[in-house]
């Protein structure tokens, strides 16, 4: 079977193939401690120095968006339905994730990490709500 190539330990940036094969999101998303593509170690995270680099929120809003639209379609109408189920289970863990490491991070991240995370759980937070209210 093809394995996607995982260039980014992130997350967010996993590629589509995340919602087809929940191994591989377990594994690749607890790869090296890396947590949202956060640079480990660092507390010196300025808005010259984001945390989260530029290139980087970028990537984890479009996987975002994909992610989102796979759970806000109806279960085996476009994506299989498994697709369906394990794209909603990582959505809910990263929304915990992407909380956590906010209230970790507090006072140390950087403007555009800290907005970009708050808007991201944001974006999970109702998606995984208006997929039941359909």
């Amino acid at each position: 079977q093809m394995q996607p190539s995982l260039s980014l330990p992130n997350v967010l940036c996993l590629s589509s193939w995340s919602a087809a094969s929940p191994g591989l999101l377990n594994s690749s998303t607890k790869s090296n401690g890396l947590i949202l593509g956060a640079k480990s170690g660092s507390s010196e995270w300025t808005n010259r120095k984001p945390c989260i680099s530029s290139l980087r929120r970028s990537l984890q809003r479009t996987h975002l968006k994909m992610m989102i639209n796979i759970i806000l379609e109806q279960p085996g109408r476009t994506m299989p339905a498994d697709a369906h189920a394990v794209s909603r289970l990582a959505l809910k863990g990263l929304s915990a994730r992407i909380g956590s490491f906010l209230a970790e991070g507090d006072g140390k991240l950087d403007t555009f990490t800290r907005a970009h995370l708050d808007e991201s759980k944001a974006r999970i937070d109702k998606a995984l709500d208006a997929e039941f209210k359909l």
